[in-house]
Parts: C-alpha cells; sequence; structure tokens
C-alpha cells in the first residue's frame, strides 16, 4: 500500500495523530451538535435534512467525546454524497481530524466492510492541488 501511496506523489510518513493537531478535544457546540436528528439523518441518507441541519448553524465539526465526528460516520458508510454536503460544500467540516483512537475519515473509508474507494479519492484529492476533487 505505501508502494501506490508513494507513487501518486504522496507521503507515507507516519505521524502519531493523538499529538499532533489532528486530534482537539470537542468543543461544547461540537458536542451540541452530534445530536440524534443529525445522526439519524446521515444513517437514512436524508440529505435534505442534513443540509437543513447544516444551514441552521450547527457545528459542521460535529463529534462525540471520543472525538469521532460525523465525517468520520460518513467516510465509514461510503456516503461519498454526504461527504460532499459536509466538506465540499462549504460548510466547512475538516477533514485532518482524528478520534481518540487515532483514526482519521480516511482511515474509516478503508476500514469500512466495503471499502469506499471513491471517498478515499475525494478525501486525498481534497489535499493535494493536483488532484483538484470535481465530482
Amino acid at each position: 500500500m505505501d508502494a501506490k501511496i508513494r507513487f501518486q506523489g504522496y507521503s507515507t510518513r507516519r505521524f502519531k495523530t493523538l499529538q499532533s493537531a489532528y486530534y482537539n478535544k470537542p468543543t461544547p457546540l461540537q458536542n451540541a451538535s452530534y445530536g440524534i436528528h443529525l445522526i439519524d439523518a446521515v444513517k437514512t441518507c436524508d440529505y435534505d435534512k442534513i443540509q437543513s441541519l447544516l444551514g441552521a448553524g450547527i457545528s459542521p465539526k460535529p463529534c462525540n467525546n471520543y472525538g469521532e465526528s460525523l465525517v468520520h460516520m460518513v467516510c465509514r458508510r461510503g456516503d461519498a454524497k454526504a461527504l460532499k454536503l459536509f466538506f465540499f460544500i462549504n460548510h466547512g467540516a475538516n477533514l485532518q481530524v482524528s478520534d481518540d483512537y487515532s483514526r482519521t475519515p480516511l482511515h474509516d473509508c478503508c476500514w469500512a466492510a466495503n471499502p469506499a474507494f471513491d471517498v478515499a479519492e475525494m478525501i486525498l484529492s481534497s489535499r493535494h492541488p493536483a488532484f483538484p476533487y470535481d465530482g
């Protein structure tokens, strides 16, 4: 895997995410925004409701006490459309985050029972200016 990643021009350098800026203790707004309505909307792929809730002023980076964000959940589910809503459509979700187990959204899309390679491509292309995501 490292060889393929390096071949694409990406670094395979490893970092301890819990000791980096990738992990931050959730804020009260992030915890409050990680509510049942938004979680249900993600689980049922109710994109209109997700858009409405994000537009209502909740945190675009909702997460639980363990740092697991809804972006983690979206990536684990392989839901590219929801990822676009959180990240690519100006809601400001951050893909450079980790939970308290050091897992990033990229880990989660690969960790799923059915790895979501389209989601992985979106994440990787969002970080590399030579590969802008236009999907």
